[in-house]
């Protein structure tokens, strides 16, 4: 049985969002006749994965038998062909016409030529006035002939030149038409019904559709600060806008079947130990944590939407509109206030100039996606960062830019030496901050040095820093300083490094 040749429009209700799909979800309300029959629907993307397709009767006496998706590429208005065809024959007949004319002419030209050979040949001494009159007469006639044949030439160039543009044009349209056509998608609904109205329900996925959060976070007078989570969303499926639907987000991974890690053989060698010569290189280490100090956790680099292991979704407020040119939607999902606390930190190593640093602890029934975070300071933006996953009851740290008030410069004394006969080497780095707080109010700041941790039985590492609280693990020094209006405060710490002679401090020197 075959398909009607008229498809039933179906409109969008609501729409899933996932990291790298949608799921789109129609509705249409048709007229079914009774008994079996094949029912077409439109509006579906021809992007649309035919496997994860269903059709259901949600309203009416009916069932669905068999569904498929068609796809077809559009024909070739039949308009566009005869006005090619029209365009043709037009250059055709103003061809023969410049074709005629031309001819024309030139039989005129081959005259005008024979009557001056005809004159040079007559005698010279033949003037008789009814023979050069009728020779007169005859080239007045053939010059007006020719006149009205290079006119009507003219024109017909003309118009054979308008013909050609207007046929190229055809030609151009009907090549765009052929070559350039987007494939049409429909849906084949195999329904046995009772007769009378049904209402389907389309569900399927598509791709080149997605979203991924970003945030807003607002530092506020009296340490409070404020996060507004967005859904950034955006869809080129080939369909409509999906217009006044219910826009819902989540962090699922329909795509991705779980599976568990494969196994290998970790084969372990044994050879004898040779002597050798050691070779130190400094080494950066990020320390990846939640919030430094208070334990830390493993920052997994995701490729979309970071929630932790768990599975989270959001629905928008209200009827949304996504527009399908690729442009960006933006939906507040959620905003909390938080009471966070600020400080001023120094980092004399990366910056001479101090930081504004909130640190706080989410509250609320939602963690805090990973993601962009824009970052204010009351109603003026400071600048972007980037925000990782952060559970509930976790702390977590945020700075919103220099603090131009306070100047900082760090200088760096190094001295080597060996000590003579056992030939152990030793290396003294002495580092000097130097403080000024350029305003009038008083600063409180806190200072972070580093000092370098060793990993090496043979190589040590002595910190002498008085005042200051360091961390062996991380090798962090801090400390915190109180500048006065216009005060300046110098601060001192030397971190002594030993090694044997068989150690090549290499470029750690």
């Amino acid at each position: 049985m075959h398909a009607p040749e008229t498809p039933h429009p179906t409109r969008v209700r609501a729409v899933t969002l996932y990291e790298d799909r949608a799921e789109v979800t129609r509705a249409v309300t048709l007229s079914a006749p009774a008994g079996t029959a094949w029912m077409r629907l439109s509006g579906v993307t021809p992007l649309v994965d035919d496997r994860s397709l269903r059709v259901a009767v949600t309203s009416g006496e009916g069932r669905v038998h068999a569904t498929r998706v068609e796809r077809r590429l559009p024909e070739v208005p039949d308009a566009l062909g005869e006005a090619l065809r029209d365009a043709n024959d037009a250059v055709q007949t103003a061809r023969r016409a410049v074709d005629r004319e031309s001819a024309e002419l030139a039989q005129l030209d081959a005259l005008d030529q024979a009557w001056a050979a005809a004159l040079q040949a007559s005698p010279k001494d033949l003037v008789q006035e009814e023979v050069s009159t009728g020779w007169s007469s005859g080239h007045a006639a053939l010059g007006a002939a020719g006149r009205a044949v290079l006119a009507r030439l003219t024109e017909a160039r003309q118009e054979l030149a308008r013909t050609t543009e207007a046929r190229d044009a055809a030609a151009h349209a009907l090549a765009a038409a052929s070559g350039r056509r987007e494939v049409l998608a429909e849906v084949a609904v195999q329904l046995e019904a009772q007769g009378g109205e049904l209402t389907l329900e389309l569900r399927y996925r598509t791709p080149c559709a997605s979203w991924r959060p970003e945030h807003l976070a607002r530092l506020r007078p009296g340490g409070e600060l404020e996060l507004t989570t967005f859904a950034c969303a955006w869809q080129a499926t080939q369909e409509d806008d999906w217009r006044d639907v219910a826009l819902s987000f989540s962090t699922a991974r329909p795509g991705r079947a779980a599976s568990a890690p494969e196994l290998e053989d970790d084969v372990l060698y044994v050879r004898p130990r040779q002597e050798r010569t050691i070779t130190v290189e400094a080494r950066d280490e990020q320390v990846q944590s939640a919030v430094l100090g208070q334990g830390s956790r493993a920052v997994s680099d995701m490729p979309g939407v970071d929630d932790g292991g768990q599975p989270l979704e959001w629905r928008a407020p209200g009827a949304r509109t996504l527009p399908a040119d690729g442009q960006p939607l933006r939906v507040e999902l959620e905003r909390r206030t938080l009471e966070a606390q600020v400080q001023t930190v120094a980092v004399p190593e990366l910056a001479t100039a101090p930081h504004l640093r909130a640190q706080g602890t989410l509250r609320g029934a939602t963690p805090l996606l990973a993601g962009p975070v824009r970052l204010a300071r009351e109603q003026s933006v400071v600048g972007r960062g980037r925000l990782d996953f952060v559970g509930v009851g976790e702390s977590f740290t945020l700075g919103f830019g220099p603090e131009g008030a306070v100047s900082v410069r760090r200088e760096v004394e190094r001295e080597r030496r060996t000590v003579p006969v056992i030939g152990t080497q030793k290396l003294t780095r002495k580092v000097t901050v130097y403080l000024s707080n350029l305003g009038e109010g008083a600063q409180t700041l806190e200072v972070r040095e580093r000092a370098p941790v060793s990993e090496l039985e043979q190589v040590s590492v002595e910190v002498q820093a008085p005042g200051w609280t360091h961390d062996p693990r991380d090798g962090f020094l801090t400390r915190t300083v109180e500048l006065g209006p216009r005060g300046h405060e110098t601060l001192t710490f030397s971190v002594l490094l030993s090694a044997s002679s068989k150690v090549d401090l290499g470029s750690f020197a």
